[in-house]
């Protein structure tokens, strides 16, 4: 039997939705709310369950991006899985903001230089506060990022000391900080936008634009979960957000 599902990323400044049936996208949506996600979500889940030509008492469940990211922009997504899951009784599974991003990295990556990828790690960055950025540091085990590191949070110089050679730094909090990297590690950091080069182990570190988190990624690493460890998706009401000051007091940079 087919399982669909709805995937729901609302952790930075992009509002993205998308559908999917046994983890193929069928219709996605991605719009810049900056804060206006409660404003934009609605229409845009039923946009892509329309644009499938899916029931909403099809879905199964509901994949969303649980952080860390915007306080406004996680509230507003989980708030609204948890309610819509409940409306056609469909279970809600949560999916790190920055493995979904790592996710869209790797698979961006594959796409330009094949299998070499396996050798690289990524730093994916979301926007904390303050000229400060929350990374996690990734690496490929059977084709799927795995995290190498907890969670962490830090300005430019901090997320700087943290890249080890062929670490590839993407996301908003990337771009956030890019100047700052830049200072820190000059000739050491290289802006694949602008080189044309393709990255690799060589004593340099890269960043990688126009990169963002996607509810397309969300999705299809949910519907792993929902295929593998059915079993382990905690109940809807029990989740909550990663919300940053977790992470401001508890968190140290590894």
């Amino acid at each position: 039997m087919e399982t669909i599902s709805i995937a729901i990323e609302t952790a930075t400044s992009a509002c993205s939705t998308a559908l999917l049936k046994d983890g193929d996208v069928l219709s996605e949506q991605t719009r810049i709310a900056q804060r206006r996600h409660n404003e934009v979500l609605p229409g845009m889940v039923d946009a892509v369950i329309s644009e499938a030509g899916c029931e909403s008492d099809q879905i199964d469940f509901i994949a969303v991006s649980i952080g860390p990211g915007s306080f406004t922009g996680l509230r507003v997504g989980l708030s609204f899985a948890k309610g819509f899951a409940l409306a056609v009784g469909a279970s809600v599974i949560p999916v790190g903001t920055l493995e979904g991003l790592a996710f869209n990295i790797y698979n961006h990556l594959k796409e330009r230089i094949g299998e070499v990828v396996d050798q690289l790690t990524c730093c994916p960055l979301t926007v904390a506060r303050r000229g400060e950025v929350f990374g996690q540091i990734f690496r490929l085990k059977d084709g799927n990022p795995e995290a190498d590191t907890e969670i962490f949070m830090g300005d430019a110089a901090r997320i700087a000391e943290s890249l080890s050679p062929g670490t590839i730094v993407a996301g908003e909090g990337a771009e956030m900080i890019l100047a700052g990297m830049r200072q820190q590690l000059g000739d050491k950091l290289v802006d694949l936008r602008d080189s044309g080069e393709l990255p690799r182990i060589d004593g340099r570190s890269y960043y990688l634009p126009g990169l963002s988190a996607s509810a397309s990624s969300i999705g299809r690493l949910a519907w792993r979960q929902w295929q593998t460890g059915r079993a382990s998706i905690p109940p809807a009401e029990n989740l909550e957000p990663l919300y940053l000051k977790e992470f401001t007091v508890y968190k140290k940079m590894p």
